[in-house]
């Protein structure tokens, strides 16, 4: 018996990263990427409708920033875990996404 992929959902203002994430990570067994987004209303949505299991977050994101991009998914979705994926390295911003929500950094 197969085991279901994981359902990863891309949040990135920049589509050149999207599509090299996306692309490493369909080539991972056990991965499926079945959402993208490049702001924070877009993530909502879609991961309201596409229902992944774990989302990969920016904290640069055009209009409200991946922290409060994941503030607000896990309001809606508080069994959807949230990991931070960003170059922003200070204490406080890694602190200010764990508090949101986000369950890596």
């Amino acid at each position: 018996m197969t085991a279901r992929p994981i359902r990863l959902m891309l949040v990135d203002d920049h589509p050149l990263v999207r599509d090299g994430l996306r692309a490493r990570l369909e080539a991972v067994p056990g991965l499926q990427v079945v959402a993208e987004a490049d702001c924070a209303d877009t993530a909502v949505a879609l991961a309201q409708s596409a229902s992944p299991d774990l989302v990969l977050m920016d904290i640069g994101l055009r209009g409200a920033n991946g922290i409060e991009a994941t503030r607000r998914l896990r309001a809606v979705l508080p069994a959807l875990r949230v990991v931070v994926l960003s170059m922003h390295d200070n204490a406080a911003t890694v602190r200010e996404a764990l508090r949101a929500g986000a369950v890596g950094y």
